[in-house]
């Protein structure tokens, strides 16, 4: 028996409205790029940044990825947005592919490959094949490295004067100025 709050949802031209797009995974999206680039411990990458969308490109030509899926559905829109900043050049080329699909469709098959992509750089990496590089060192850390070396070389880092020294000091010398 069907009730009345089971009604499908139709669009204004009686056409079934579509599921919205699948979504990146993001936890794998991330140890997949970690197999071949170091990131920050707390770098949450979106496909849409331009930085993550390098890092992908080249991660899907040393993975050959388009060898293996290239007589899937469109997969030529996916291609088409992977190489868009192919050679480091920032002119995008045309966004629109052979197949006439709208721009919702053509997000989900974008997802849809990149889920494919990072789940089997994923799969390698459990299988051996892969490993994880290190997380990128912080501003901190990367400073106590330096430091450390400066004081192997003998060198001492004079210590940064907090603004109060700073206010007494300019304080004493405009009575040094002011008094004769």
């Amino acid at each position: 028996m069907k009730r009345k709050k089971d009604i499908e949802f139709k669009t204004a031209t009686n056409k079934p409205v579509t599921l919205p797009p699948e979504t990146v995974n993001r936890e794998n999206l991330c140890r997949a790029i970690r197999c071949f680039y170091e990131i920050d411990r707390k770098a949450k990458p979106r496909p849409s940044n331009i930085l993550i969308r390098f890092k992908l490109a080249r991660i899907y030509k040393a993975v050959n990825f388009a060898e293996k899926h290239r007589n899937k559905p469109y997969f030529s829109v996916f291609e088409q947005w992977i190489n868009e900043y192919e050679n480091d050049v920032f002119e995008p080329t045309e966004t629109a592919p052979p197949e006439k699909i709208t721009v919702r469709e053509r997000q989900a098959v974008k997802a849809h490959y990149l889920n494919l992509l990072t789940a089997e750089i994923c799969a390698g990496l459990d299988a051996g094949i892969y490993e994880l590089k290190p997380f990128a060192l912080t501003k901190a850390e990367k400073r106590k490295i330096y430091v450390a070396k400066l004081k192997k070389l003998g060198v001492t880092i004079p210590r940064r004067k907090s603004n109060k020294q700073r206010l007494k000091e300019w304080q004493e010398f405009r009575k040094k100025l002011i008094t004769p």
